[in-house]
């Protein structure tokens, strides 16, 4: 024990000096923690002391021009950007709140600092995006979609921002070039969300077409959703776009795919490429072929004939001249294998035929009505015994 009274007074005025100071700082603290919890939370926002607002007021600045109010928000971004005025939002809003009262001077000011500060700001970059458009640099503009659609990639507004673009070749040709060059957005773009039209997905689907003329293959999976979206309405610019992005369509005449490539892996299908009905009768696989490709093997144990693939293809009406190959050992085995070309899929409406078989090769003549742009070519398989291989399929006009 300190024997030395006044010794022992300045040790207990330093300690209860130290213990004031961490008081403080723990009371700046939990101001502070109450101040971050606020960006999501009214609760919090009502506990944040005046002198310690910034999130607290961001939040409500954001709340307001989110409703629309952003010409009230003058006064909380005046003291944001006193607080913070190295804050990237804190700028952004006054510059929102500014360009809201119509001052486009001061506007445009902030929102050059905001642009410097940081990107992730969507009113900054959406302000500069439709800046870049007004001058016709479309270019600059695309690049000002790209970091919106990234932080905020199923924002209602994105779909408006797009349509911007793709109401215009520059828009288009512009978009088109950022995904060539690897824009991480671009599976985001390709990906169809609840509400769109079949319209918006056309005029999305123009630029990706446009993409994969640079060079851009998104693949097959990407793009699936979307011309499953626009088969009804917008056939043709489904099955382009289909031909485009992905690599397994590519082939010789109007069919897709016809040596059946890589189907074994295929995760999410198109109407554009092979689809399988499937019967409990019916036992399908894909072999390799022996030239670098598969072919797809097929057996049925039904009474009846049955539909083993299916695929729609884009086409006028007229005569269509249908062909494949099978590893079929004779003519009537041969005959087991049918072609239909139809805008229904029952076999009633259907009406498969044979055709003619020489040397592995079938062919047969169809008559398509044009009763809808895109019929269906499906094979069938009728009654026997015989496991059959069949490959190279394609359609012309007879």
């Amino acid at each position: 024990m300190d024997a030395n009274p006044a010794r022992s007074g300045g040790r207990s005025l330093v300690l209860a000096g130290i213990a004031l100071l961490l008081l403080g700082y723990c009371g700046l603290a939990v101001a502070t923690a109450f101040d971050r919890a606020a960006v999501s939370s009214d609760r919090f926002a009502a506990l944040v002391p005046e002198p310690f607002q910034q999130r607290a007021l961001a939040r409500e600045a954001s709340r307001l021009r989110e409703a629309g109010k952003a010409d009230t928000t003058l006064a909380i971004a005046e003291k944001l950007v006193e607080r913070d005025h190295m804050s990237f939002d804190s700028v952004g809003h006054l510059a929102t709140a500014r360009f809201a009262r119509d001052d486009a001077a001061g506007a445009l000011a902030a929102f050059k600092v905001s642009a410097a500060l940081w990107w992730r700001d969507a009113w900054t970059q959406a302000f500069w995006m439709q800046a870049a458009l007004g001058s016709g640099d479309y270019d600059n503009a695309a690049l000002r979609f790209g970091a919106l659609i990234r932080q905020w990639p199923r924002a209602p507004v994105i779909d408006q921002f797009s349509a911007l673009f793709e109401a215009d070749p520059r828009g288009r040709l512009a978009l088109a070039r950022r995904i060539a060059v690897g824009a991480p957005w671009a599976e985001t773009y390709a990906a169809p969300v609840l509400g769109q039209s079949a319209d918006q997905l056309r005029s999305r689907a123009s630029v990706l077409i446009a993409a994969a003329g640079f060079g851009s293959k998104l693949g097959c999976d990407k793009v699936a959703g979307m011309t499953v979206g626009l088969a009804d309405a917008h056939p043709m610019v489904a099955a382009q776009l289909w031909r485009a992005q992905c690599s397994r369509a590519a082939g010789e005449g109007s069919v897709a795919n016809g040596r059946f490539a890589d189907l074994g892996k295929v995760t999410a299908a198109s109407p554009f490429d092979w689809r399988f009905p499937g019967d409990g009768a019916l036992e399908i696989d894909f072999v390799n072929s022996g030239d670098g490709s598969q072919a797809l093997q097929v057996r049925s144990s039904a009474a009846a004939r049955v539909p083993v693939a299916q695929q729609m293809i884009p086409l006028p009406a007229g005569r269509y001249r249908v062909s494949w190959t099978s590893d079929a050992a004779d003519a009537a085995t041969a005959g087991r294998i049918l072609a239909s070309l139809s805008c229904r899929l029952e076999r009633q409406q259907a009406n498969p035929a044979a055709g003619n078989w020489s040397n592995r090769r079938h062919d047969v003549q169809l008559e398509f009505n044009g009763g809808c742009q895109a019929p269906f070519l499906q094979l069938w398989l009728a009654p026997g015994n015989a496991t059959l291989q069949i490959d190279n399929v394609s359609i012309a006009p007879a």
